[in-house]
């Protein structure tokens, strides 16, 4: 089963990607850190770190991760709520594979499970589609599964 590592600070955006992820069948650890990141990762060696980022202040944590021999191969998304120009670059530079900008809409989290459904998904789950969860203020009939 594939384990994703969130570390989120924004409890909504944190509760949004613990449910969805779950309701995917994905494994989800959750932490508040940097240094609680940095452990369960070398601990749990989870095959996807989703990290909150702001640019330029935490790509120090990226760089930890990337030079630890035990985390240094596993992939690390991006979560930012700051963008500018270039920033993508910078994320890349890092070390980061992929990113998603917050807040986090419908349409966004459609494309980040696709992503990480075509890197990680099992075929046990491939029959499930999303179309949205904790979006009641956009689609207050929107359901968080259905069956193709």
């Amino acid at each position: 089963m594939t384990t994703i590592l969130i570390e989120e600070d924004e409890q909504r955006t944190q509760q949004l990607l613990q449910t969805t992820l779950t309701l995917k069948g994905y494994t989800v650890i959750e932490s508040v850190n940097d240094e609680e990141t940095a452990d369960l990762a070398a601990k749990r060696i989870p095959d996807l770190v989703l990290l909150n980022t702001h640019i330029p202040l935490r790509l120090g944590m990226v760089s930890t991760l990337k030079t630890n021999g035990d985390t240094a191969n596993i992939p690390i998304w991006a979560l930012t709520a700051n963008y500018l120009p270039g920033d993508r670059d910078k994320l890349l530079k890092a070390g980061c594979e992929e990113y998603l900008l917050k807040p986090i809409g419908t349409n966004q989290m459609l494309e980040f499970l696709r992503k990480i459904d075509e890197k990680f998904l099992s075929t046990e789950y491939e029959h499930l589609t999303y179309t949205s969860v904790f979006m009641e203020e956009e689609e207050p009939q929107a359901k968080a599964a259905v069956r193709k």
